[in-house]
């Protein structure tokens, strides 16, 4: 954010400067950050228990309050075009919270579960694609409906992977869409006509190795991408050249 490092960790929050993690937060368990808008030297960061409101002071971030009237885990968070922050939350739901002018204070707080047209209140995560904030669930992709108040299938996405189950979606600069889906991983490429074309034989070999709930694809603005797996990370480099449709032999040398 503003070309600083935070970092979230059990401890609290941190800004990474070089070698140097500097502590700017002792609430335990910073999950993310946000900053609500591009305009503004406010940060937004989601825990275990509760929201925290960092301010930059003299190109400094600095803790400035715990966010009162929201006290549930923030893992999952998305700000919407009307400054809205959506916050899914594994078991229960998710929470629709509008703030104050100067985001110190949450003004209203609205709820979505199966009540509100969600299939389970389980498994959802609040994403945003194209600029649109959709709900990855078991029971497909939700987008809100404004008119009704409700969520309603978001049939374009639905579409898009194929009705697949679709666990987490990250879009690059040039509006890739790379996913996760059942623990496997492919990436959607944009092309000119507006089309996706999907790739996914190089990931095949790194089926079943990623983290179900931290999924995680870092695409550089060199191409080069960066896979978080349960044992560590993973450099793919899209531009090197390999065939692999290329045939292998297969050499049986046991039956039992």
């Amino acid at each position: 954010i503003d070309d600083q490092l935070f970092c979230g960790h059990n401890n609290g929050a941190y800004i990474i400067k070089g070698y140097h993690a500097e502590k700017i937060s002792n609430i335990p368990g910073a999950w993310i950050f946000l900053k609500p808008e591009k305009s503004l030297d406010l940060v937004i960061g989601g825990t275990y228990t509760c929201l925290t409101l960092f301010r930059k002071e003299n190109g400094k971030w600095t803790f400035s309050k715990r966010i009162a009237g929201f006290d549930e885990s923030s893992r999952v968070m998305q700000i919407d075009k009307d400054k809205s922050l959506w916050i899914s939350h594994d078991s229960k739901g998710v929470y629709r919270l509008t703030f104050n002018n100067t985001y110190d204070s949450i003004s209203n707080i609205r709820f979505y579960n199966t009540d509100k047209g969600f299939k389970s209140n389980y498994g959802i995560n609040v994403s945003k694609l194209q600029g649109e904030i959709i709900f990855l669930s078991p029971h497909g992709i939700f987008r809100y409906d404004e008119s009704t108040d409700n969520m309603v299938p978001a049939e374009r996405y639905n579409s898009l992977f194929a009705n697949k189950i679709i666990d987490k979606v990250i879009e690059n600069k040039n509006g890739d869409i790379w996913y996760f889906s059942e623990n496997q991983l492919a990436v959607k490429r944009r092309q000119e006509d507006g089309s996706f074309k999907e790739i996914s034989h190089p990931f095949k070999p790194l089926e079943g190795s990623f983290i179900g709930k931290f999924e995680f694809v870092s695409d550089q603005s060199d191409g080069q991408v960066f896979i978080g797996s349960e044992n560590g990370f993973i450099h793919y480099d899209p531009k090197f050249n390999t065939n692999y449709d290329k045939p292998f032999h297969v050499f049986i040398n046991h039956i039992k």
